[in-house]
């Protein structure tokens, strides 16, 4: 029986880290064109060393929060919040930060 819930819960982690991306990449994506359309784009006059770093440091922040995941699956979901929020900050970035590359 207990291996059923921790399935139960491996599901929810999972698809709480899912959709928790899906938004993270569609927000943004809309806020990185709204800023485009709207601001004169200060932000995209930035080194692209700039661009490379926070790429990095958003693929560690997914990374090493899917290693948390893994390493801890038999954790509730809702103790897993944070490792998610890990993975959910790391995908924006670098969606963020891809768009900014493209747009130079």
């Amino acid at each position: 029986m207990s291996r059923s819930c921790a399935f139960n819960e491996k599901q929810k982690t999972i698809t709480l880290l899912i959709v928790g991306s899906v938004v993270s990449v569609l927000f943004a994506w809309y806020t990185q064109t709204k800023a485009a359309l709207s601001v004169s784009s200060c932000s995209y006059l930035d080194p692209i060393l700039v661009d490379i770093t926070a790429f990095i440091a958003g693929i560690f922040l997914i990374s090493e929060g899917i290693y948390k995941l893994l390493q801890h699956r038999e954790t509730r979901c809702l103790f897993q919040f944070t490792r998610c929020l890990r993975v959910w900050l790391g995908v924006s970035i670098t969606v963020i930060h891809i768009l900014q590359f493209i747009h130079k």
